[in-house]
């Protein structure tokens, strides 16, 4: 979705058709419906902050399902923490 696409739903409402405003935005009839439901009487910049934090949203969505990040941060910690010699091949129970 795009800020002029958007921008072009409120023609509607200054007897341009439906029809017309779809077909020069190049959206369905569907879409156009559901923008003007989303954003009707928002203006350019509310509609903007919206996708932006609809978009921050859907990010951080990402990193609290994604548990990849938890094991990514294991690796790390592994890599700083040089095992000592005598450690090595040896399990914890193993030692004596």
């Amino acid at each position: 979705m795009t800020d002029c696409k958007i921008r072009d739903c409120p023609q509607g409402e200054h007897g341009t058709s439906v029809d017309g405003i779809c077909r020069k935005a190049g959206i369905g009839q569907a879409t156009y419906f559901n923008w003007k439901m989303e954003y009707a009487g928002m203006m350019p910049s509310e509609m903007k902050r919206l996708r932006e934090l609809e978009e921050e949203n859907g990010h951080l969505k990402r990193i609290v399902a994604d548990p990849s990040p938890d094991k990514g941060m294991l690796q790390d910690v592994i890599k700083q923490k040089p095992m000592a010699r005598s450690d090595v091949g040896t399990s914890a129970g193993q030692r004596r």
